[in-house]
C-alpha cells in the first residue's frame, strides 16, 4: 500500500519497461508517484489537451470480458471518443478477480498493476507499449481510483461529467 505522504523520488531507475515514457508514465501514475506538473513540460502534440470535463466509463462494462483484448478495445474506443468529445476520459478498473485480469499483471506482460489500499485497492489497466500500437501514445486521462480521490476532495469534479453506462 502507498504511504498518505509522498516520499520525494530523485531518481526513477525504469529500463526493465520496454514500453517507452508514455507506459513508465502511466506506471508511474498508477503507483501514485507521477508529479502532474511534469506534465506542463511536454509538447502539444505528446499530451492531448487537458481538460476538466470528464467522460466517465461505467467499471460494470469489463464484467463480461473474457480477455485483455476486450478491454483494450474497450479503452481505446472511450479514449478516441474522449478526444472526438474533448474530454478527459476516466478508464474504469479492471475485475480484479478474472483470470485474464490476473494474467495482465505478471512481470512478463505488464499491462495492469494492483494500485490502492483496502477498499480503494483496484486493478489498472497500463496502455499497449507504444512501439507496438500508437493509438494511446500521448492522450491524457485519469484512472478512476484517482477520479474517486478527485470527487472526495472536491466537489466541482462533478461539475462536467458525462457517464457511459451500461444500461
Amino acid at each position: 500500500c502507498m504511504p498518505k505522504f509522498r516520499v520525494p523520488t530523485v531518481m526513477v531507475h525504469m529500463s526493465g519497461l520496454r514500453n517507452g515514457q508514455w507506459g513508465r508514465r502511466g506506471v508511474m501514475r498508477a503507483l501514485g508517484v507521477w508529479n502532474d506538473k511534469a506534465d506542463l513540460v511536454a509538447a502539444d502534440a505528446w499530451v492531448s489537451t487537458r481538460s476538466d470535463a470528464l467522460l466517465v466509463v461505467d467499471h460494470l462494462f469489463s464484467r463480461s470480458f473474457t480477455s485483455m483484448r476486450e478491454f483494450d478495445l474497450l479503452a481505446s474506443r472511450a479514449l478516441l471518443l474522449g478526444l472526438l468529445l474533448k474530454r478527459r476520459v476516466v478508464i474504469p478498473p479492471l475485475p480484479c478477480d478474472k483470470a485474464w485480469s490476473q494474467k495482465a499483471m505478471e512481470p512478463s506482460h505488464l499491462r495492469a498493476l494492483e494500485v490502492g489500499c483496502g477498499p480503494d485497492k483496484q486493478c489498472v489497466w497500463l496502455p499497449m507499449p507504444h512501439f507496438k500500437e500508437a493509438w494511446c501514445s500521448g492522450v491524457d486521462f485519469l484512472y478512476d481510483i484517482d477520479y474517486q480521490e478527485l470527487r472526495r476532495r472536491d466537489a466541482d469534479a462533478r461539475s462536467d461529467v458525462l457517464n457511459i453506462t451500461d444500461a
